[in-house]
């Protein structure tokens, strides 16, 4: 999700270690298969590209959305997609849940620490969603 403007948080990331531990079984020194902080400074000191990162709300002269925005968004996030696809069972997890709620529009958002690669230029976060039915 960085490549398309979103980071992960700490939680996010360690939730992830800890399914990967559960499902191959494999011996670590964390309590219930869950790293704790000191192994994600650990992670960062070893990969120097991620960094942590504060996200920004999406401005109003950000959101201002074309049809040739919505395009490429959505290009890039179906090729997001196939790629993490092709590397496992997204799609067989049933913790996944996806909204593809064609009227929900995300308005603000609070900032928050996530992790994200440091050639990333922007991290954005939307937590405040409103949803429209529209006439067909």
């Amino acid at each position: 999700m960085g490549k398309i403007g979103y980071g992960r948080t700490r939680q996010e990331l360690t939730l992830t270690v800890k399914q990967i531990l559960d499902k191959t079984n494999r011996r670590n020194p964390f309590k219930n298969n869950l790293p704790g902080r000191h192994w994600v400074e650990g992670f960062l000191q070893r990969h120097q590209h991620i960094s942590k990162r504060t996200t920004e709300a999406l401005g109003k002269e950000r959101a201002c959305v074309t049809s040739a925005k919505l395009d490429k968004w959505f290009n890039e996030f179906e090729t997001y997609i196939k790629d993490i696809e092709s590397q496992g069972d997204i799609f067989d997890n049933p913790m996944r849940i996806f909204n593809a709620d064609e009227s929900g529009f995300a308005l603000a958002g609070k900032s928050e620490k996530v992790l994200a690669l440091k050639v990333q230029k922007l991290c954005i976060t939307s937590q405040l969603q409103i949803s429209l039915r529209l006439p067909a």
